[in-house]
């Protein structure tokens, strides 16, 4: 995938292992602006002003992760 292109799914879980898995794949596209598209959540990053990512960046730091833990693939 390329900047500028939509990630398109239907949830966040099939994506990864585990949800934590699952974010830091949705935030290493997110950084390299992939846009989501989670249709479960009504969540598209491309509109949504950032708003999405502080919040798995936020979830992550929670889990102990921070923003240079996460692989940019």
């Amino acid at each position: 995938m390329k900047e500028g292109d939509r990630f398109v799914i239907d949830k966040r879980e099939p994506i990864g292992r585990d949800d934590r898995e699952a974010d830091m794949l949705l935030i290493g596209r997110l950084k390299r602006s992939i846009h989501a598209v989670i249709l479960d959540e009504g969540v598209d990053t491309q509109n949504d002003g950032g708003a999405f990512l502080k919040e798995l960046l936020a979830e992550l730091a929670d889990a102990g992760i921070s923003d240079g833990d996460i692989e940019r693939p």
